[in-house]
């Protein structure tokens, strides 16, 4: 399942699903989703504003998880996905990396320059221990990572006129365990379109098999996983199949961020 935290974006596991996602007809179609909120009788959605592009982020300069990896050209190559979607406007300026580690007591000490929310700062974490999302009150061992946007007037640690504007943020990624790289780019991908203000797609594995016994059900051997968006909010089984936009994601960003032309 996935599970909800802080705000409702985080991700889980794809388990044994296929059963309750595949033997249910008929078949909706895909649709992406916007992050939206109701403040005052007040909806907006939530968005970077255009005057913010490149839209500024830090990377973690403490351990990383990922062994001997260029950590910022990982980084840069999954931002780049988002910035290249056909017919959307989205701009990244990666600052490099932090010089100090941005870890549990970082988090903890007020002095810090990183509290990931309130600093107008957009990091990129890396948590290869588990300790913030334990600290955060989540299971490392189910959650992969979370896409954190703030904006102004929902909360009242964010105080100001609500109008859906994205003011900071910070994108978490749990490098625990044996994470492979693919795995992590995979969520990477998928945590950063939170980031953008996009929610999770809801979408029946069943659009994207064959039925090739004709029974009306769809298994999980008879699914395309290459076709399943990435905003979908449980991990995939080839996660190289995962850290792709897809159509329905496209669709998404290019109308939350319409490039001038389109």
């Amino acid at each position: 399942m996935c599970v909800l935290a802080i705000g409702g974006w985080a991700r889980g596991y794809l388990l044994l699903m296929g059963i309750v996602f595949l033997a249910l007809s008929p078949r909706p179609a895909a649709a992406y989703v916007i992050l939206t909120e109701r403040v005052g009788g007040k909806i907006g959605a939530y968005y970077w504003s255009v005057e913010e592009m490149p839209i500024s982020l830090v990377v973690d300069g403490g351990e990383s998880g990922l062994g001997d990896i260029d950590v910022l050209s990982f980084v840069a190559e999954e931002l780049r996905k988002w910035e290249e979607a056909p017919y959307a406007f989205v701009r990244f300026s990666l600052e490099g990396m932090t010089q100090e580690a941005i870890d549990l007591e970082a988090l903890e000490d007020d002095s810090s320059p990183f509290l990931l929310i309130g600093d107008h700062r957009q990091e990129i974490v890396f948590d290869p221990d588990g300790e913030i999302l334990s600290w955060m009150g989540l299971d490392p061992e189910s959650i992969l990572g979370l896409g954190f946007p703030v904006v102004e007037g929902v909360d009242p640690e964010v105080p100001g006129t609500f109008t859906g504007e994205i003011v900071d943020g910070f994108v978490l990624i749990n490098t625990s365990g044996e994470q492979d790289p693919e795995s992590v780019k995979a969520t990477l991908i998928h945590e950063v379109g939170h980031f953008l203000g996009l929610g999770h797609t809801p979408f029946w594995l069943s659009l994207v098999g064959d039925d090739e016994n004709g029974d009306g059900h769809v298994s999980l051997s008879e699914i395309d996983f290459s076709r399943v968006p990435t905003m979908f909010p449980f991990a995939l089984p080839d996660d190289a199949l995962a850290n792709t936009l897809e159509p329905d994601d496209i669709a998404a960003i290019s109308a939350l961020y319409p490039e001038p032309d389109f």
